[in-house]
């Protein structure tokens, strides 16, 4: 998928679901459920022991699919020869993105914390900056605070976004938002 393509699914659905492992249900089984459920951006951690094999059996879905937790190049090739979409990684890891803009030509989601961190990901033309994590960083006000001082940064909110607000980090600016298990904490079934 082209990075327009991604700009422009990311801009018109704008929440992300990140699928990590869980004492509770499977990752693929998640996965699945928030397909069925109507979400059409997902991000499979890349910390799960069969993330590889999870990529390859949803690819074919009509869906915006990611590799997120992606700290190696090795990683973002594995990813990407999985059928992965784009790459998310949680830090400035150089190896990553030189090898995701480079020889892999995928668009990259860059996690920052930092003012600095976030202009230094926005100087290496990244597709979007994710605050990671969001919540500890001062929340809604921090989104808010970092577009203020920098609005020409895209900025993705992750990490303690809740069903509550995350409303919230759209209307002060942000271009999206990603949960984890906030989309599946206390449930009983996948059904729910």
């Amino acid at each position: 998928m082209t990075k327009e393509r991604v700009i422009e699914h990311i801009s018109k659905n704008k929440v992300f679901s990140i699928i990590r492992n869980d004492e509770k249900f499977a990752p693929y089984d998640m996965a699945r459920a928030m397909i069925d459920g109507g979400l059409t951006t997902l991000e499979i951690s890349m910390d799960i022991p069969d993330a590889v094999e999870i990529i390859e059996k949803l690819k074919s879905e009509d869906i915006l699919l990611g590799a997120c937790s992606v700290i190696t190049a090795q990683q973002v090739q594995n990813a990407i020869q999985a059928g992965a979409q784009f790459i998310d990684t949680p830090v400035l890891e150089m190896s990553v993105i030189r090898f995701s803009k480079g020889d892999a030509k995928v668009p990259l989601i860059v996690g920052a914390s930092t003012a600095n961190e976030a202009y230094e990901s926005w100087k290496l033309n990244t597709l979007y900056t994710k605050i990671f994590p969001t919540k500890e960083m001062g929340g809604i006000n921090y989104i808010a605070y970092m577009l203020h001082i920098m609005p020409f940064l895209r900025l993705i909110a992750s990490s303690g976004v809740t069903l509550d607000d995350f409303t919230n980090y759209l209307d002060v600016g942000a271009t999206g938002v990603s949960f984890g298990r906030f989309l599946y904490y206390g449930a009983n079934d996948l059904k729910e």
